[in-house]
């Protein structure tokens, strides 16, 4: 994630870097981050930094709790949504109703007491935390 003078807030897109050896070694470091839960690249061959990973992840899943503010939970909504690629599933703690979006379009939610299945078929199987 960057955050500019503006405080505009957007995923890095790896494909506009012009020089990527440079990016990986300096500015990366400078720029703030988040970490969802899980994130999952199917392709992203810009892993060789340890600390962060720039790129649009295909699919980001966060679990919210109590003490996550309205307003931080849309500032990181509004930060995946920048994301062209990016499916994102929200969890609350106390619930079982997975809120999903896709490519910036809402769609029905899921439950986990069922098989999860992604948009681009990636599929989870957390029935058991649902006991």
């Amino acid at each position: 994630m960057g955050r500019k003078k503006s405080h505009i807030v957007n995923l890095v897109n790896i494909n506009a870097i012009d020089d990527l050896t440079k990016f990986l070694t300096e500015t990366i470091h400078d720029l703030e981050y988040v970490q969802p839960d899980i994130m999952i690249f199917k392709e992203n061959s810009y892993f060789n930094n340890k600390t962060k990973t720039a790129g649009f992840p295909d699919l980001t899943v966060k679990i919210w709790s109590d003490g996550n503010k309205l307003a931080y939970r849309k500032e990181l909504h509004n930060l995946y949504m920048t994301s062209p690629v990016n499916e994102v599933l929200c969890l609350n703690q106390e619930d079982t109703i997975i809120e999903r979006w896709y490519k910036q379009k809402r769609l029905p939610n899921l439950d986990f007491r069922e098989l999860i299945r992604t948009q681009d078929d990636i599929e989870f199987d957390l029935r058991d935390l649902a006991e």
